[in-house]
């Protein structure tokens, strides 16, 4: 069985452009620009029986001279 950020990361891949990389768990350093999924808080709730939902919180890092130019409006 695969780790469910896995799944999650194979799926950002295909939405992103191809510059972007996603990452999963903790890295020394990231290359701009990145998405980073880490682990939500709460990281797991209980659902039905047996199984727990696990939830993630995608950070983007990107490279701007100011924190006004790693904006974008949508």
């Amino acid at each position: 069985m695969a780790i469910p950020t896995e799944y999650l990361k194979e799926h950002l891949l295909d939405l992103l452009p191809e510059e972007w990389s996603v990452i999963v768990g903790p890295v020394t350093s990231v290359e701009a620009p990145a998405l980073i999924l880490r682990a939500d808080s709460p990281w797991i709730e209980p659902s039905a029986f047996c199984h727990d939902l696990q939830r993630y919180a995608a950070v983007a890092v990107v490279s701007a001279a100011s924190g006004a130019d790693g904006e974008c409006a949508a």
